[in-house]
């Protein structure tokens, strides 16, 4: 699922994109969660994996996808991300109070940092969020942007388009598969959060 390709020179972007975690902090409106963070392997290669469940959030979080208004972060909903060291897509597969798939977001990352006390990312602009129906992508126009004002090279440009392309390609190839992947990884995260709050 992660691609192979590892170091594409994106170091001279580290003071400069946005970051974010594990524990999703620039999340504010989630006020309570229980969360857990595994080791994952894959291939020999490392990462991490996280489920977490939204106890608390101060309101509802909700995009219109298609005219149709979905939820996509409220009360006992969850949030299954996976991060290979290195790799530089960040999934985030999100799902509704019942277990039920929602979407699955991919940001383009200049490389995955989990061996991090808490795993973290620098965003590079390109997300992809696949449903049951679709793959769609995002924010290609930030990432226009930063280019034309200088805040990256002509050379980071065209790597991050690369790598965006290599994702789309293979979310593309492996749709329902990969949507299959995140339901059967949420469901045995889900059972050691539960097992966790019985204990």
């Amino acid at each position: 699922l992660p691609t192979q390709i590892k170091d594409y020179g994106w170091g001279i972007l580290r003071n400069r994109m946005n970051i974010k975690d594990m524990n999703r902090s620039e999340w504010t409106i989630i006020t309570r969660k229980d969360q857990i963070i595994c080791d994952y392997e894959l291939k020999n290669r490392s990462g991490k994996i996280s489920l977490f469940v939204i106890r608390e959030i101060s309101e509802p979080f909700v995009k219109t996808v298609r005219g149709n208004r979905i939820i996509l972060a409220d009360v006992n909903y969850s949030w299954l991300q996976l991060a290979m060291e290195d790799d530089f897509a960040w999934f985030t597969a999100m799902f509704d109070d019942e277990g039920q798939f929602l979407q699955l977001y991919v940001d383009l990352t200049d490389g995955n940092h989990t061996e991090a006390d808490i795993p973290y990312f620098r965003d590079m602009y390109l997300d992809y969020v696949v449903d049951d129906q679709e793959i769609r992508i995002l924010d290609n126009d930030e990432l226009n942007e930063a280019f034309q004002k200088g805040i990256i090279t002509d050379s980071e440009y065209q790597k991050a388009k690369k790598c965006g392309m290599m994702i789309q390609e293979s979310l593309e190839s492996r749709h329902q598969e990969i949507i299959s992947l995140f339901t059967t990884l949420y469901q045995k995260l889900n059972t050691q959060i539960t097992e966790k709050e019985n204990d």
